[in-house]
């Protein structure tokens, strides 16, 4: 497993944190094996780079207090009881996860937006329904 550590700053500010973990079975012995290093840069670029094609990502948002570490590494006020956004996101190849990331923002300071596509919509409703999903 290839485990790299950021800390993200703006302006000299800690704004996030984030640990991602890759399968040095997908990566290893690759251009892009160390992720800080190579030709590329980002996970899908990368991934695309060695011929692994990122279908999906899957992503777990919560809040939570901030753990003494994150206080520390996010320059935030212990005495206020800090909250933190934390994001799982895990990228896919099909079914083989590629790469996981636990990612931190300061609470307070941010608003996560999600825009998504839809597929449009059909009187029939057939272009709406999985496969599983026909009655």
């Amino acid at each position: 497993m290839m485990h790299t550590s950021c800390r993200y700053l703006a302006d000299d500010n800690p704004i996030q944190l984030a640990d991602s973990y890759e399968p040095i079975a997908v990566t290893g012995g690759t251009q892009v094996e160390y992720p800080e290093r190579g030709p590329v840069v980002g996970v899908v670029a990368r991934m695309d780079f060695i011929g692994v094609a990122i279908d999906r990502f899957v992503e777990e948002v919560t809040t939570r207090p901030a753990m003494p570490e994150e206080i520390t590494a996010l320059d935030l006020d212990p005495r206020d009881g800090r909250w933190v956004i934390a994001i799982e996101r895990t990228y896919y190849a099909g079914p083989a996860a590629v790469e996981t990331a636990d990612i931190v923002f300061p609470g307070d300071r941010y608003r996560l937006v999600y825009e998504m596509p839809i597929e449009p919509w059909s009187p029939s409703g057939e272009s709406n329904l999985r496969d599983g999903d026909r009655r």
